[in-house]
Order: C-alpha cells, then sequence, then structure tokens
C-alpha cells in the first residue's frame, strides 16, 4: 500500500533581460494510490494587464487572473523547489488557495508588479474601495426607499447612516504575494522577497526547500 506523501512546490522563474519579468507560483501536491493531486496557485495581471502594470510601474492596479494549471509555469522555471510537509499543513495550504481563488474571482484581489509597496497603487485602491462602497450602498437605499440616493451640489451622495453599506476592501498582491500567502498557511515565518528572484535562495536556506532539476522533478512526480 502507497503510504501518502505531500508537497509543497515553489516554481520561480527569474528577472533578467533573457526572461524579462520574472514570476513565482507554488503547487500543493498529494500522492496516493489513486495518483498524484495537484492544486496549483499562479496569479498574473493577464495581457493587457501586463501592458497597464508595465507602463504605470504597477502604480495603476488591474484585476488579476489565475492560471489553470501548473504547466506553463513549470516550463518556465529556472528554480523548482521542493519541500515534504504533513497532511495538516497540506490542508491548511490547500485552504489558503480555495480563498485566494476565490477573493479573486469576486474582485477582491487586485495584481499591482510591486503589490502593496507601491504608495500611488495603495491609494488607488483605496479609492476602488469607497467607490465599491458607494455603489452598494446606493443600490441598498434603491431597495429600501425605492429610488437612488440624492446627490448635493458637489455630487456626494445624500443618505442617512443606516443605508450605507461597507464593500469588503481590495487588497493588493503580485505573484510573490499570492504564493507567500499560500506558504504562510503551514508556515508563518515566510516573509515576503519582494522579487520573485529573491525567493530561491530564502526558501533553501530559511525554510527547508530542496531545489531539484526540471527533469528530475517531471519523472519523479510523474508530470
Amino acid at each position: 500500500m502507497l503510504r501518502k506523501r505531500y508537497q509543497q512546490v515553489v516554481y520561480v522563474k527569474d528577472t533578467n533581460q533573457e526572461n524579462g519579468p520574472g514570476h513565482a507560483s507554488v503547487s500543493v501536491i498529494k500522492h496516493s494510490e489513486e495518483g498524484t493531486q495537484v492544486n496549483h496557485t499562479s496569479f498574473y495581471p493577464g495581457p493587457v494587464g501586463s501592458i497597464v502594470n508595465g507602463l504605470t510601474l504597477g502604480s495603476v492596479p488591474v484585476r488579476g487572473e489565475l492560471a489553470s494549471d501548473y504547466k506553463a509555469d513549470l516550463d518556465e522555471a529556472d528554480h523548482i523547489l521542493v519541500k515534504e510537509i504533513n497532511k495538516t499543513q497540506y490542508k491548511e495550504a490547500k485552504n489558503a488557495q480555495h480563498e485566494f481563488a476565490r477573493e479573486v474571482i469576486n474582485g477582491h484581489h487586485l495584481y499591482s508588479v510591486f503589490g502593496p509597496l507601491n504608495p500611488i497603487a495603495a491609494v488607488c485602491v483605496l479609492f476602488i474601495s469607497f467607490y465599491k462602497s458607494a455603489k452598494k450602498t446606493a443600490q441598498h437605499h434603491k431597495e429600501i426607499e425605492g429610488f437612488y440616493p440624492p446627490e448635493d451640489h458637489t455630487g456626494i451622495l445624500v443618505f442617512f447612516n443606516h443605508h450605507h453599506r461597507k464593500a469588503k476592501k481590495s487588497r493588493l498582491h503580485n505573484c510573490v504575494s499570492s504564493t507567500r500567502k499560500v506558504l504562510r498557511a503551514s508556515d508563518r515565518r515566510v516573509e515576503n522577497p519582494i522579487a520573485p528572484t529573491f525567493f530561491t535562495n530564502s526558501l533553501i536556506k530559511d525554510h527547508g526547500f530542496q531545489k531539484i532539476e526540471k527533469d528530475d522533478f517531471k519523472n519523479k512526480f510523474d508530470l
């Protein structure tokens, strides 16, 4: 009988002239008699978002997307880092992946190339949150009163406090911070390295990950 095994795998694409922008993503893997199950989290801005982020250096956050599987990240990775985890850590990391995916689908996670470190992007997110709250409040007012709240001479909505509705705050992420979010579900010590390139040494030195060659990884894990 095959003993169940669990791993976390981080795929790192370095930032350089040959590769262009770097990337980091994470898989949570379960091995059992039924086969290999891979749950993957790879957060990126999409084609249009990449252009906007590039032109504004991440100052204008865009709606992020999630890769459907790990294959493109595996093919493009310069480094593959593997760590054995236990069943509890596997479940915690997998739950973090599902939670993050729900938040992305609902538009609560926005992509900025430098994540929350860009102060202009952080201000943009505040305005987006204010806009969502105003829209939610106006809709609630219409449902209760039968009409949208009036505006004053400056264009600001006027309504009683009991009509106010606060939308869930949007948060800034990039590929590194989203990968860190999953890793921290099972290891709270993982820090944000800011750039994908800095992830490799940090995970090997401080968190017990081991580097594995790409072909060896594919053969070992039958991927």
